[in-house]
């Protein structure tokens, strides 16, 4: 258990309004409800390729191909090397897959993009 005494005395030995980022755990042992056990890793904000393959049970070149397809709505690349999908995407990813679809437009992926092109994923900044 958590020394009280010396946790009272560290808080007030910080300045006024400063931040102190804690492990989950620790606050929770802190109040006495004991450590839960995080049944999952946790969730990446905007996974990257490997992340989704493990997720979705696929390769990653399957990842690659449906990124590339299109089927992951507002997919991009971090500092030009490795893809990264924000939530909605992956959610919408999901919803399509749960309704049957292999696109998230409706549409047959396949339709979406001519064989021998690639999509350019980053053409929504170009708008406007």
């Amino acid at each position: 258990m958590i020394d009280r005494t010396a946790l009272r005395a560290l808080a007030e030995a910080l300045p006024v309004g400063t931040a102190v980022p804690v492990p989950r755990e620790w606050i929770l042992e802190l109040l006495g409800g004991g450590v839960i056990a995080q049944t999952s890793a946790p969730e990446v904000a905007d996974p990257a390729i490997p992340q989704l393959a493990a997720r979705f049970k696929r390769s990653p070149s399957t990842i690659r191909g449906w990124i590339e397809l299109g089927r992951f709505p507002g997919a991009y690349r971090l500092r030009g090397r490795e893809w990264r999908v924000p939530a909605a995407g992956v959610a919408a990813f999901e919803a399509a897959e749960r309704h049957g679809g292999s696109s998230t437009s409706g549409a047959k992926a396949s339709a979406a993009v001519p064989a021998g092109r690639t999509v350019d994923l980053g053409a929504w900044r170009k708008v406007g």
